[in-house]
């Protein structure tokens, strides 16, 4: 399996480095994707000293500018490596332009993106940081909702569960959670417990009935049914 690992700020070199390190021992195939998008000694090059990590393959030095301008140019340069290199996974971390570019143009390109670490959460969707986190949940919402069905059903196999509210009806930009139904006759703490294992947070708003309750929220909204 060949890897991507894709960073360009002073916390993704930082914390990207033990990961780098466990490819490295394990003599992985792999290879670092530096966007450029922090680049002075100070908030890069050092950093790659002191951590003693290998050269990044390669560096798109994009340097400053707009958001749009500095992501559309890490888009490009992403994408025309990723069409070349065809890796088989790309690793991002946190929620930087960086890790928009690298997530949009692994997806796509159809291929699976690992995000390493979220970044914040502010609840201000006048923070960039806070808006690219959103959007990287939602172009990865199936791979989201398919660990939920997995640990629910790991569970109980008897479990139903579902997407409903504004996103199941196509509301995305008048979201702020994204509302899913597991209906179990499991302790509901057990259930958010071991969601929460699986980094299950935030947007996720996570409801946990009985049976009896399952016409109720039929009423109320539209659900999508993700487990069979």
């Amino acid at each position: 399996m060949k890897i991507a690992v894709i960073l360009g700020t002073r916390p993704e070199i930082i914390k990207m480095a033990p990961i780098i390190r466990v490819l490295e021992r394990k003599g992985g195939d792999y290879f670092i994707l530096h966007t450029g998008q922090h680049y002075s000694y100070n908030m890069d090059r050092v950093f790659f000293e002191q951590l003693k990590l290998p050269e990044a393959k390669y560096n798109l030095n994009v340097g400053s500018g707009t958001h749009a301008e500095q992501t559309g140019r890490m888009l490009m340069g992403i994408e025309r490596i990723f069409m070349g290199e065809r890796p088989d996974l790309v690793l991002v971390q946190g929620d930087t332009n960086t890790t928009l570019a690298g997530a949009l143009a692994a997806v796509k390109l159809n291929i699976p993106v690992g995000h390493v670490e979220a970044g914040l959460r502010s609840f201000d969707m006048t923070m960039p940081e806070e808006a690219r986190r959103r959007a990287e949940i939602f172009r990865n919402l199936g791979r989201y909702l398919a660990t939920i069905a997995d640990v629910v059903r790991g569970l109980d196999g008897d479990a139903e569960v579902y997407l409903f509210g504004s996103v199941a009806e196509g509301r995305y930009l008048l979201s702020s959670d994204i509302d899913v139904l597991i209906v179990t006759n499991l302790n509901p703490g057990k259930v958010l417990a071991a969601l929460w294992e699986k980094g299950i947070k935030d947007p996720f708003e996570i409801h946990v009935v009985k049976r009896d309750m399952l016409e109720i929220y039929k009423a109320r909204s539209k659900l999508i049914k993700i487990t069979q």
